[in-house]
């Protein structure tokens, strides 16, 4: 993507980010020493995860224990889109918690029930599945029965090993709509520093629950740009025989987070409605 000019963009101190200016140094070594040869996956990574009943503070992990910030800074160095479908929840009498019985690690092809060569959705296509389909959800019938989410890696202003932050239903919006913003002003995700904020949301049911807020911070220089980009690149590869799918919890009894389908729009020709006064 384009950079644009220099005299109206901020950069950021690139020694907030030293694992991406002096390729992290002896990272290998640090991790053999302190774990040995079993290696690291993504599941030895610190999770960020939304907070419950509409909470507005994050629960950072860090080496002297979590702390309570409202807003963190981080880079997004990669994303996925994994998702996954249970048919019975933890509320049915006869359920118990286990994998899944069907998912999908790119949120395209599921693996399972519904996935390829399925009687029930032979193409294992995620887009003409059943279950991604507005109204799927078996208790309100608003949401989707298969639980989609985005899985974020991100890298912590001093950190050399990236954090993952997995966002609900619920925060899809708000961050496909910020990578749009992005996207629209020629700024790869990678190249700029993102503000991760939240804010409380009640549903029709009067349940409370937290909604993302990403806002833009201070922008990487075009070296800083590119060993994010590279960052990503290895940690992709690393993760690349992993099931992203695991990281899909499966929905609570209580799950606030179906959402209603989104309004259709006019049909052409046709003026809309006005809403009721």
């Amino acid at each position: 993507m384009t950079t644009p000019s220099t005299d109206v963009v901020k950069f950021a101190d690139r020694s907030k980010f030293p694992v991406l200016v002096d390729g992290g140094g002896d990272l290998s070594a640090v991790i053999a020493e302190n774990i040995g040869d079993d290696g690291l996956n993504a599941f030895d990574l610190d999770r960020i995860k939304m907070p419950s009943g509409g909470g507005v503070f994050w629960q950072i992990p860090g080496l002297d224990g979590p702390t309570s910030e409202k807003t963190f800074e981080a880079v997004v160095v990669l994303w996925e889109a994994p998702r996954a479908y249970w048919e019975k929840g933890l509320d049915d009498k006869d359920a118990e918690q286990g994998p899944p019985d069907c998912s999908s690690e790119n949120g395209k092809l599921g693996n399972g029930k519904y996935g390829v060569g399925s009687t029930e959705n032979p193409t294992g296509e995620c887009s003409g599945c059943p279950m991604n389909q507005w109204g799927s959800e078996p208790k309100a019938h608003r949401g989707k029965a298969c639980n989609e989410t985005r899985l974020l890696f991100v890298l912590r202003p001093g950190a050399i090993l990236p954090i993952a932050v997995s966002l609900p239903p619920t925060s899809l919006k708000a961050m496909k709509q910020y990578m749009l913003r992005l996207a629209g002003a020629g700024i790869s995700y990678y190249a700029i520093i993102t503000k991760f904020s939240l804010i409380e949301s009640v549903n029709k049911s009067n349940q409370k629950f937290s909604v993302l807020e990403p806002a833009p911070g201070e922008r990487l220089d075009e070296p800083t740009t590119a060993a994010a980009k590279g960052y990503g690149a290895m940690l992709k590869e690393s993760l690349r025989q992993m099931p992203m799918s695991a990281f899909v919890e499966q929905p609570p009894a209580d799950d606030p987070f179906a959402e209603p389908a989104p309004a259709e729009p006019a049909a052409a020709g046709k003026a809309s409605k006005p809403p009721a006064e």
